[in-house]
Formats: structure tokens, C-alpha cells, sequence
């Protein structure tokens, strides 16, 4: 009996290995941001049967006080061509809304991708990051053509 559940069990685990190996998840999120605007990267291998998931991700620009000053939701659904590697990478971007004075900023990001697996049970990940940028105070002249070449003269 001993030696029956113990070819069982070595039969599930060779048969579940390459399962989870293979299985649909986030593999990296980065973010990287400056005073105009910000680019979030979103690297998800798929499962080889898999072609379509949902996908969203969070950014939030907040200043070193810990106030939020602007945040950006997506939501949508995440393709992958096929025939195509099952390492995809998604990339997104934006420009801020605010207007950001000289000082540090923050930027959190969050993202994440649900489907729907093979045995019928929803299943979702989340990743998170973080990056942070400083602002230096911008010239409020406005610069002309004649400006320039009166420089250069």
C-alpha cells in the first residue's frame, strides 16, 4: 500500500511540474517617470494555449509629503499574436496633467493581469514598483529665434 501511494504521488508531481512551469504569470513591471511625464513596462509570460487576459495597471504621482497629486487607471485587454513567443512585453505611457515645481516626486505603480485558467477558476497577479525623479526650476523667458541669434553674433 505504502509503495502504491507513493508511485501516485510521484506521477501528480512529474504531472504538475511542467503545469506550473508553463502557467500564465507577470514576469517584471518597471516604471520610469521624469517632470513631464511617465512609461510603465508589463512582462507577462503566457501559457502556450493562452492568447487574451485582462490587464490594468495604477500609476500615482505623489510629492515627498506623501500627497497624491495625480493618478492614472487602465484597464483593458492584453493580446498576444499567434503564432508568438509566449514572453510578451506591454509598454505604456503618458504625460502628467499637473504641472510639477522644482522638488522630488514619487511614482508607485501597480499592475496586474486575471484570465480565466484551463480548470475554470479565475486567477489573478499583481506587481508592483517604484521610481522617483527630481525637478529642476524651468526658465519661465520664452526663447525666440531672434534671442538665439543675438547670441551668436
Amino acid at each position: 500500500m505504502d509503495r502504491l501511494v507513493k508511485s501516485i504521488l510521484v506521477i501528480l508531481i512529474v504531472a504538475l511540474v511542467p503545469a506550473v512551469a508553463s502557467a500564465t504569470h507577470l514576469t517584471d513591471v518597471s516604471a520610469d517617470s521624469d517632470c513631464l511625464g511617465w512609461s510603465v513596462s508589463v512582462s507577462i509570460r503566457f501559457h502556450s494555449s493562452l492568447f487574451s487576459l485582462d490587464g490594468w495597471y495604477t500609476v500615482i504621482l505623489s510629492d515627498t509629503d506623501g500627497n497624491e497629486l495625480e493618478t492614472i487607471h487602465w484597464e483593458g485587454i492584453l493580446d498576444r499574436p499567434d503564432p508568438s513567443s509566449p514572453y510578451q512585453t506591454y509598454e505604456f505611457n503618458g504625460e502628467w496633467t499637473v504641472f510639477a515645481p522644482a522638488g522630488t516626486y514619487n511614482v508607485d505603480v501597480v499592475a496586474g493581469i486575471s484570465f480565466e485558467s484551463s480548470w475554470g477558476q479565475n486567477v489573478s497577479y499583481e506587481m508592483a514598483t517604484h521610481d522617483v525623479f527630481e525637478c529642476d526650476v524651468v526658465s519661465s523667458e520664452s526663447t525666440t529665434w531672434s534671442g538665439l541669434k543675438s547670441l551668436y553674433r
